[in-house]
């Protein structure tokens, strides 16, 4: 709890100990936990690639001050970027996106993948 007092609960556990970190114990070496959601993976599929480039471009839309709910759909989403010039990219984006999502069946390729990236690159720029 680093100290925090809003954060202990002393009647779990040993109130005569910190509940701080003192150690962390690591069976792989040394490692930067605070990279790990951001590394893409060597294998990761196609569609992990795709659904990578929506987060950004989710965070895109944060950072810009769009407020997108946890139960918000890709279409609710999209709406949020009609601040940008040019919204045809975020419809695309979304298209590629819910084919990499939900259509099983679609074979997700190098190619959509490579136009997933460069869309959130020119929404980046919008």
């Amino acid at each position: 709890t680093n100290g925090m007092a809003e954060f202990e609960d002393l009647s779990m556990g040993n109130a005569n100990y910190s509940s701080d970190v003192m150690a962390i114990v690591s069976n792989y070496g040394i490692s930067d936990l605070t990279k790990w959601n951001y590394r893409p993976s060597l294998f990761a599929s196609n569609r992990d690639k795709i659904r990578r480039s929506y987060r950004k471009f989710m965070q895109l839309l944060l950072d810009r001050g769009a407020v997108v709910k946890p139960s918000d759909t890709t279409l609710e989403i999209q709406s949020t970027a009609h601040f940008l010039q040019n919204t045809t990219p975020a419809h695309e984006l979304r298209q590629l996106y819910l084919t990499a999502r939900y259509d099983e069946e679609a074979e997700v390729t190098n190619q959509q993948v490579r136009d997933a990236k460069e869309l959130v690159r020119t929404i980046r720029k919008l």
